[in-house]
């Protein structure tokens, strides 16, 4: 006798997510996540059971459906034998044990595998199934996520795992086989992405230098803008160079975000770029403190005067719809500037296109040039380890001062009109500022270039 699959919705905390329940009392299905819904207007970290609100109800339709379209009639026969997401979840366990990273992977299948083929057995998924996962993919990293990343999920979800369920010789992963090399549904199909578009992806990302910033910091002009509208975009800009958050944890910023008391950037939530949905930074290195430069506290002082903790803290910033925009807008800023860098504003084949993300390379490239200590400067950007904050962010070195002259300037006064009264601002950074061969926190000297420490 079959059951239906209503597809009821919860909320994970953990995930940030809403899930579609369509587990069968008695057999155990993994859930669902629907990473596209917002959280709840309510209560967004915990909704009431029984909520009313938009998003719970949309939360509630969207389970349904997606547990329809799982199911095809929407039932599924008691006697069901394992599903390939109870399959996965031991595959997981196998894999860890054999010394390899598992982190994220179970959640990464959610999100991008499991509506295609989580509730069909392994032997039983069918090659149309895994065309559609495939596409999924495709579609999410010309909207989403990178290619780099789409070709890592396709590896890891779909490529790696089911080699090993359908392989004739692997004694490491015998305990998952469930079928020869010949029966696997993903021999021959082609991956989300090519790989030219993964060479695309790789390409580095570009620091804007100190001397061409205090050109943006001139900008009053931009054609098709307004006054003020050019004073919003030069202040958008400023704040992600001097904050060098990531532009999602940007997004997320609210007013009462900023401690005025340590001078500190408190990041604790992001926005996904393509729903506006509020979820968790993307690690847990990334819920961090950032400390704010001291010539930035009067404009941060003028974005938050008169706004309740919960405002945005960069209102132009919270239309995550536009992401691209604010990629288009960077360079057409930098052209107003009159830096006419074919590099930065087109790229070559080792650099990427100058764009939002970039003012995040400049403001860690700006500290490295200031020789900031590695492992503050990666706790600072969110990285577990300095390597990473090195191999993508930090562009330059201590040299460059010679060449492009001090970063973190103070700003136009323009910028700043009906700035609060700025006393005390230097309570976290030594003067004089940006010397941080004098700056100590907790007891740490940090210039790593120092060879005497």
């Amino acid at each position: 006798m079959a059951r239906p699959a209503t597809g009821s919705a919860r909320w994970n905390p953990k995930l940030a997510c809403w899930e579609a329940r369509i587990t069968i009392p008695g057999v155990g299905r993994e859930p669902v996540a629907l990473p596209n819904v917002p959280a709840c207007v309510v209560s967004p970290s915990s909704p009431p059971p029984k909520c009313e609100c938009v998003s719970c109800a949309q939360a509630r339709r969207v389970a349904k459906l997606v547990s329809d379209k799982a199911r095809g009639s929407g039932m599924v026969p008691e006697e069901t034998e394992e599903t390939a997401t109870e399959w996965f979840g031991h595959y997981i366990e196998v894999h860890e044990k054999l010394g390899n990273t598992t982190r994220g992977m179970f959640g990464d299948w959610n999100r991008y595998a499991a509506s295609y083929i989580g509730t069909t057995p392994p032997t039983k998924v069918k090659p149309e199934q895994i065309i559609a996962l495939r596409n999924g993919l495709t579609q999410a990293a010309a909207t989403k996520i990178s290619a780099k990343r789409a070709a890592n999920l396709w590896s890891d979800l779909v490529k790696a795992p089911l080699s090993r369920a359908f392989t004739d010789d692997d004694p490491r992963y015998s305990s998952v086989r469930v079928g020869p090399a010949s029966a696997n549904p993903a021999l021959g199909i082609k991956p989300p992405v090519t790989t030219a578009e993964k060479a695309e992806d790789s390409r580095g990302r570009q620091p804007l230098m100190p001397s061409h910033f205090r050109k943006v910091l001139a900008v009053r002009h931009v054609d098709g803008l307004s006054a003020a509208d050019v004073i919003d975009w030069v202040r958008l800009f400023i704040i992600a160079a001097y904050t060098f958050v990531r532009p999602e944890e940007l997004y997320g910023l609210r007013c009462g975000d900023v401690d005025w008391e340590t001078m500190r950037l408190r990041v604790r939530r992001a926005l996904q770029v393509r729903t506006g949905a509020t979820k968790r930074p993307k690690t847990k290195t990334a819920v961090r403190d950032v400390p704010i430069h001291p010539n930035l506290v009067p404009l941060l002082k003028i974005m938050c005067h008169g706004r309740a903790p919960d405002a945005a803290l960069v209102p132009l910033a919270t239309n995550t719809r536009d992401a691209e925009k604010n990629a288009a807008m960077s360079r057409r800023v930098l052209l107003a500037a009159g830096i006419t860098d074919s590099v930065l504003l087109e790229g070559d084949d080792d650099h990427m296109p100058f764009d939002f993300r970039s003012w995040r390379t400049a403001g860690c490239s700006w500290h490295a040039m200031l020789g900031t200590d590695s492992w503050l400067l990666a706790k600072w950007a969110g990285h577990k380890s300095p390597e990473t904050t090195w191999s993508h962010y930090a562009k330059e070195g201590p040299d460059a001062l010679k060449l492009h002259g001090e970063p973190f300037p103070a700003l136009p006064e323009d910028l700043l009109d009906a700035a609060p009264d700025s006393g005390g601002v230097l309570a976290f950074w030594s003067g004089p500022l940006n010397n941080f061969a004098n700056l100590q926190c907790e007891g740490r000297d940090l210039n790593p270039h120092d060879v005497t420490r």
